[in-house]
């Protein structure tokens, strides 16, 4: 015969002790996921703009609209801001976009992802 008197009360002080720890962990756990996730997709963003910016016709509204194809396609719900310059490096012409996307969850809605990308400018 167990003695059950002892255990009287245990759940609850589990589910504070184990729980609570846990659903934290998965939603934090999920979050960078999550992050990481549109971290990888802001690159591609910016990768997809580079190209636009160097092989099409060059203009801003190319790179721009290639972007925002790539990001309703992979991040709908997000927000982005892009940037683009065309330098020289070594006496190469090269195009760049920045891409800062925003993260729709609450936990980090204030931080932007930024990502950048370079490619070889061949339309001039």
């Amino acid at each position: 015969m167990t003695n059950t008197q002892n255990e009287t009360g245990s759940a609850p002080v589990e589910f504070l002790g184990f729980g609570i720890p846990m659903i934290f962990i998965i939603l934090i756990g999920s979050h960078l996921l999550i992050s990481g996730y549109l971290s990888n997709v802001a690159l591609d963003a910016a990768n997809e703009g580079a190209q636009a910016l160097a092989y099409d016709d060059g203009s801003t509204q190319a790179a721009r609209d290639r972007v925002q194809k790539v990001l309703s396609w992979l991040a709908p719900s997000s927000k982005f801001e892009m940037d683009s310059t065309s330098n020289s490096q070594g006496g190469i012409s090269v195009a760049q976009v920045n891409v800062r996307v925003s993260n729709p969850f609450s936990l980090w809605s204030g931080q932007l992802i930024s990502e950048s990308a370079s490619v070889i400018d061949e339309s001039n």
